[in-house]
């Protein structure tokens, strides 16, 4: 869309943001990885439901606005659906709190 003065507006802030949040979120991931001593290879070997990566499923998604088909992708857990019913159960069980402090200890 032309404005009068001649620029063009562009309507791809949503975009950068996604991009960001994306960028962000595997940064977080990587950094978790790190900290739970799982490389990147070895991740969808873990099983779909695993604490460790519930653990990094949930960190990224409260600290970015990823959505949970990308975490579900990235993460290997199957379907998005589970995505959010796995970071539902995050807050009652303590071996993915276990997992989360030391991945948000890793951030800083």
């Amino acid at each position: 869309m032309s404005k009068k003065d001649g620029s063009v507006h562009t309507n791809n802030g949503s975009a950068i943001k996604r991009t960001h949040d994306e960028q962000e979120a595997e940064r977080l991931i990587a950094i978790g990885l790190k900290a739970l001593g799982i490389s990147a290879v070895d991740l969808p070997k873990h099983p779909k439901g695993s604490a460790e990566k519930i653990a990094l499923a949930s960190v990224a998604r409260q600290r970015t606005s990823v959505t949970n088909a990308w975490l579900a992708e990235r993460s290997s857990m199957g379907a998005a659906t589970r995505v959010s019913r796995y970071c539902g159960e995050a807050a009652r069980r303590s071996d993915i709190q276990k997992f989360a402090k030391k991945i948000e200890m890793a951030i800083g």
